[in-house]
């Protein structure tokens, strides 16, 4: 679930003796003793005063953050960003390095600045390079309310011959057709694959932004329906079978979707979350704290207020009704922890109105009341569900065994976990999301071999 914390945020300084009017330094901050975050600061000047100082952290995909107070004096450095609770103090040493300390949330940790070098684009082998040996078309239709918001590509063999039609279903938060993150492109990567093995595949953008803005977990769905009904029109694909694949949020949206609809031949979970949201929130609050170093204790507290916060934006009749309920629940934990507390536990008046701004969202109010496994007990067509055993965001027992447990005895299934995958399905370390960019695999090919046994067994 993208944007729902984010425990390191960055804050940089820099300092010029040259007359241009923005300079990049890049350094590297390690929050626990296995992990670093790197940070680019960019420093702007007007006829050599410096005006404004952004910062960019290209591992957390987080870009623009700009200080809210900073001062050069001689050769030393001082800002803060407010909104993050962070600061910084350095001193230039020879022009050459920016070395100081950067604070934030109580946590001091060494941060060296130095000039920021050209960088190469990201390694993605897999990332498919044209020219492809099958058609590509696009293909834009009407949204469920009849609006040209729904546009996507279109993949399918030379020869015509289509064993399936698979549609792909982006997570939460806006996603490309490629469901595009730290330049790998996911579905892409799909989409070839199984065109190339005799599929054709749409992946389709997210709705434009001020639609997107208003529209649920149920809109989604909605679409997804008529994308359905658009496929079993087209004569090129309306005599075959017609599927769907999603991944994490679009996984939930695949189930909602069977379930509604008879007429679907199957459906594939990537990482699809079966949990309440409730839970699939705490859980990743859990494992970013847990990796962040904080101790259990400091754990079961954070998780606890999250929980009760999940239950009152659960419960809430619209969005006017969760911020008067929000607000009293804040002034009652400020009561409660004193201001250090509240610092050390991300819960600072500031990040309180940023959560009370992402959780009073049309998006959020409603999924938190989808209880997947009502939609789980009533598909009845063939179900592949995957997970990562490292995935931090969906829990991978708890979510395949609600799948597992709610699918009616006679649905063919397979249900897999994968042993050193993370949520991305990369081959990974710890889960933690800063792997997903540094890592070159987009996607495990094992992963997608499977996914091509199963189609094959499912549609032969």
């Amino acid at each position: 679930m993208k944007r729902i914390l984010s425990l390191i945020i960055l804050l940089g300084v820099f300092y010029c003796v040259f007359p241009q009017t923005t300079q990049s330094w890049s350094g590297y901050l390690k929050p626990s003793p296995k992990d670093s975050i790197k940070i680019v600061v960019n420093l702007h000047f007007e006829n050599e005063a410096l005006t404004k100082v952004t910062l960019d952290s290209p591992d957390q995909m987080a870009y623009g953050f700009k200080a809210t107070k900073f001062s050069l004096h001689n050769d030393t450095l001082q800002f803060a960003i407010l909104s993050l609770s962070a600061s910084f103090q350095g001193v230039v040493q020879e022009g050459e390095l920016i070395s100081g300390i950067f604070l934030q949330n109580g946590t001091k940790m060494p941060l060296n600045l130095q000039p920021k070098q050209p960088e190469l684009p990201p390694n993605r082998p897999q990332t498919p390079q044209p020219p492809f040996p099958y058609l590509e078309e696009e293909i834009n239709m009407n949204d469920h309310n009849g609006e040209p918001n729904i546009k996507g590509t279109f993949t399918l063999p030379e020869d015509g011959k289509i064993k399936a039609t698979l549609i792909l279903i982006t997570g939460s938060g806006w996603q490309d057709r490629d469901e595009t993150i730290f330049d790998h492109k996911p579905f892409k990567v799909i989409a070839d694959f199984l065109t190339r093995n005799g599929y054709a595949v749409y992946r389709y953008d997210d709705l434009p932004g001020k639609v997107f803005a208003n529209a649920t977990t149920l809109d989604f769905e909605k679409n997804v329906q008529t994308i359905v009904a658009y496929f079993q029109q087209d004569k090129r694909t309306k005599n075959q079978p017609i599927g769907l694949l999603g991944h994490s949020e679009g996984g939930l949206i695949t189930f909602m979707a069977a379930a509604n609809n008879p007429s679907i031949n199957f459906i594939i979970s990537l990482a699809g979350s079966s949990e309440k949201m409730n839970d699939v929130l705490v859980y990743q609050f859990g494992e970013l704290f847990r990796l962040a170093g904080y101790n259990d204790q400091a754990i079961k507290e954070i998780l606890k207020m999250h929980k009760q916060v999940n239950q009152l934006f659960e419960k809430a009749k619209d969005a006017k009704d969760a911020k008067v309920k929000f607000e009293k629940f804040v002034a009652e934990y400020q009561k409660k922890w004193d201001a250090e507390k509240r610092v050390r536990y991300n819960f600072t008046s500031n990040e309180s109105n940023q959560m009370l701004q992402v959780r009073s969202s049309p998006w959020f109010l409603a999924v938190m009341k989808i209880n997947a496994a009502e939609y789980i007990k009533k598909i009845k067509c063939p179900v592949l569900a995957v997970n990562g055993e490292k995935d931090l965001q969906v829990y991978h027992k708890t979510n395949l065994a609600i799948i597992e447990q709610n699918l009616p005895k006679k649905t063919v299934r397979k249900i897999v976990s994968y042993p050193h995958l993370n949520h991305l399905f990369q081959t990974c370390e710890t889960g933690a999301m800063i792997e997903y960019g540094r890592t070159e695999e987009t996607i495990s090919p094992k992963v997608l071999e499977d996914i091509l046994l199963w189609l094959n067994e499912i549609t032969k």
